[in-house]
C-alpha cells in the first residue's frame, strides 16, 4: 500500500499524451496491472484538461479507469460533474453517470 502519494503517476494516452496523477493514498498490483487510489484524487494534463474524484481505479493492460464518488471534470470550454465516470482511452470514449450536470464556459 501507498500512503500519502507525493510522487506522481505519469501515464500516456492513446495520443501518447502525459496524464499526471496524484492521491492520497495508492495500492499497485503488478500481477492484475491495476493501480487503486483513493483520496483528493487528480488528474490532468499539459492542456490544461483536469479530473478530480476520492477514488480511481486505473486498469493499465485493458486501458480504462473507473473514478467513483464526486467527479469533477475541467476543461477550457466545459464543466462536467458526475457520480462517477469511466475513461475508455482505448476507444477514445469518457461516459459520465449518476447525477451528471454539465455547464458550457462562453468564450
Amino acid at each position: 500500500n501507498i500512503k500519502n502519494l507525493v510522487a506522481k503517476i505519469y501515464i500516456t494516452d492513446k495520443d501518447k499524451k502525459l496524464i499526471y496523477i496524484s492521491a492520497d493514498k495508492g495500492y499497485y498490483s503488478q500481477n492484475q496491472q491495476v493501480i487503486e487510489l483513493t483520496g483528493n484524487v487528480l488528474m490532468y494534463d499539459d492542456l490544461g484538461n483536469k479530473t478530480s474524484t476520492e477514488k480511481a481505479t486505473i486498469d493499465i493492460e485493458i486501458k480504462k479507469t473507473v473514478l467513483t464518488n464526486k467527479v469533477i471534470s475541467v476543461t477550457n470550454t466545459s464543466e462536467i460533474q458526475s457520480d462517477s465516470s469511466i475513461v475508455d482511452d482505448e476507444n477514445g470514449l469518457i461516459t459520465y453517470t449518476g447525477n451528471v450536470k454539465v455547464k458550457i464556459k462562453n468564450k
